[in-house]
């Protein structure tokens, strides 16, 4: 399109290309493709915007021009003004289409990604929170975008970025779960799903304390301090003299012990039972059978 309109009048219209400028016009209006799909359909949208406001420009200057050279043509301003606001309205329309279907787009492609970044925390196995899997971090990843290629790129590589936190979450799970394995007492750690979320060293500091807590209570259960010092069944720390009982149904280990053990033997008891977890990984549970006083001989 030439967007050049030409009218010269003295008194009435002297010289006028305003048919053929019209039919130009005709011509633009026709061409418009309603469907923008790829980043070429919104290039040639954007062109004729830009084509549409061209030919407004040169009809507002011949206007004006034709305004100066004669008094009141009302019938070629009529024609005038319908040819602009043809355009006018061509413009807008197209405007808010590009807009509209950018945005569907975008929201499309996003809502894409939140369900492969989804999928990828499932088939990890990782619990809820592990991974924060937020649309916000998609859109401010596409935020000032103008065209498809940049967005899939941008909402690629931010995907990306999540595959490698799971990555690294399911890693630092992996570990946890080894740590709390090696406690042989998996009752200690219920809230196992909470843990995995923590780092290494924490979890440690956390097994070591409920460990710890759980060897202090057994040694301040109440005894009987009259006891004799040296009952038949005793609790070394390498070895404990009454055999032992491995239920293979649910690993637990028994260790059978007279009801009246000193305060002291039950501190051997407790590390006989750190020898027991050593030399049984398959045990988590280890039980304390307290035998009766007739097993004295």
């Amino acid at each position: 399109m030439s967007y050049d309109l030409t009218i010269s009048v003295i008194g009435k219209v002297t010289t006028s290309n305003l048919e053929s400028f019209q039919a130009e016009v005709a011509e633009l209006i026709a061409s418009e493709n309603k469907i923008l799909v790829t980043d070429s359909d919104f290039f040639n949208a954007m062109e004729m915007v830009k084509s549409c406001k061209k030919a407004e420009c040169a009809i507002s200057v011949a206007k004006a021009k034709a305004i100066v050279d004669s008094g009141d043509i009302a019938k070629l301003f009529s024609e005038i003004d319908g040819i602009s606001g043809e355009l006018r309205g061509l413009r807008l329309n197209l405007t808010k289409q590009i807009k509209e279907e950018k945005s569907r787009i975008k929201d499309g492609l996003i809502a894409d990604m939140m369900t492969s970044a989804l999928a990828m925390v499932e088939k990890s196995g990782l619990p809820p929170g592990a991974v924060n899997v937020n649309k916000a971090v998609f859109s401010a990843a596409v935020k000032g975008l103008k065209n498809l290629k940049s967005m899939n790129e941008a909402l690629a590589s931010a995907l990306a970025c999540i595959e490698e936190e799971i990555f690294i979450a399911g890693c630092n799970a992996q570990k946890v779960r080894e740590v709390v394995s090696s406690c042989n007492n998996v009752s200690l750690f219920p809230d196992i799903d909470a843990l995995v979320l923590q780092p290494v060293e924490v979890v440690e500091y956390i097994c070591r304390a409920r460990v710890d807590a759980l060897s202090a209570q057994l040694v301040k259960e109440p005894m009987n301090e009259d006891a004799i010092e040296e009952p038949m069944t005793t609790c070394g720390t390498t070895e404990v003299t009454t055999p032992p009982q491995v239920d293979q149904a649910d690993s637990t280990y028994v260790i059978s012990v007279l009801s009246y053990c000193t305060r002291n033997e039950v501190v051997e008891l407790v590390k006989a039972i750190s020898v027991v977890a050593g030399r049984y990984p398959g045990v988590t549970k280890i039980s304390v059978d307290k035998a009766p006083p007739s097993a004295h001989t």
